[in-house]
């Protein structure tokens, strides 16, 4: 028998025996894209930039935030002026010059973990401005690579014990 490339249901649904092509756009006018084949990954993929945006014609006046879904969890919500994280969020090491967490403004400010002590796998979180570290913090104390200034008082709990040199 010869296989139906589609079937036209009476209430103007179409079910495709195979892949469908679209030369353009796709307009979808409900407001649900899913995937059925739970025996394996759904893809979302772009040649170029992949967009995703909500409320693209902004004729609602508010954020209309981009929500991010795992077993039915939500893991990720994006909005206008903040993202927010259900869980820890992972990254590379980065380095002073390139932060690991960083600010647009400047590519040189931030924070990023180092390793201090390779034969004793050592690591530490470490500040950096201008592309240099100027803070550090590891399981020996905190550290400043630069000078330290104070508007207010320098208070210690407990009994005062200070050295110098090395």
């Amino acid at each position: 028998s010869e296989a139906v490339p589609f079937t036209l249901s009476p209430d103007l649904s179409a079910t495709f025996a195979g892949d469908v092509n679209v030369g353009d756009d796709l307009n979808i006018a409900g407001n649900e894209l899913t995937f059925t084949n739970d025996a394996a990954s759904a893809y979302i993929r772009g040649a170029d930039a992949l967009i995703i945006e909500s409320d693209h014609d902004n004729d609602d006046g508010s954020s209309k935030p981009i929500h991010f879904y795992t077993n039915g969890t939500e893991m990720a919500k994006m909005e206008a002026t903040v993202a927010t994280f259900a869980g820890i969020i992972n990254t590379s090491d980065g380095n002073a010059t390139t932060p690991s967490y960083n600010f647009t403004s400047h590519d040189g400010n931030g924070m990023y973990l180092e390793e201090y002590d390779a034969s004793n796998n050592k690591e530490q979180v470490s500040i950096a401005t201008d592309g240099t570290r100027r803070f550090r913090a590891n399981e020996a104390g905190i550290w400043s690579d630069q000078n330290v200034y104070f508007a207010g008082s320098l208070r210690k709990f407990g009994e005062w014990h200070a050295t110098s040199g090395t």
